[in-house]
């Protein structure tokens, strides 16, 4: 679900900044879907300074979304990943060309994809598992 209407307009503005119309297509197909499940709530991350939302998985935050004009990069961020939900070797399996774990964050470790299309969109929903 959507946590808290304030974060309409400013998920609508993220959308508008994206230029590439697959990328949009993408963006709305994973934003709509996710606020559809009852474990999960999407919600504008508090690092203002950057572009991101927020996926919380009963009640951690575990995802992040973070819109460019030309691509979306979806993340895991520690929490999901210490809870062993995903396996590494599976997701660069599905995800060959784009994942990545050298975000090197402070805080744990992160892995990331890149989401160009309402394919890759697709296939991340399919590999999240979350419905």
């Amino acid at each position: 679900m959507l946590k808290g209407a304030e974060y309409s307009e400013r998920i609508a503005e993220f959308y508008e900044y994206i230029q590439n119309e697959e990328v949009k297509e993408a963006f709305a197909l994973l934003v709509g879907t996710l606020t559809c499940f009852d474990k999960v709530t999407c919600r504008v991350s508090p690092q203002k300074e950057v572009r991101s939302i927020a996926i919380d998985l009963n009640g951690e935050w575990c995802f992040s979304i973070m819109p460019s004009h030309k691509k979306l990069v979806f993340q895991w961020r520690p929490p999901v990943i210490e809870m062993r939900l995903y396996i590494k070797d599976i997701l660069k399996t599905q995800f060959p060309e784009s994942f990545t774990d050298d975000s090197h964050k402070v805080g744990g470790e992160h892995w990331a994809i890149k989401v160009l299309s309402r394919d890759d969109a697709l296939l991340l929903l399919r590999a999240l598992g979350l419905n």
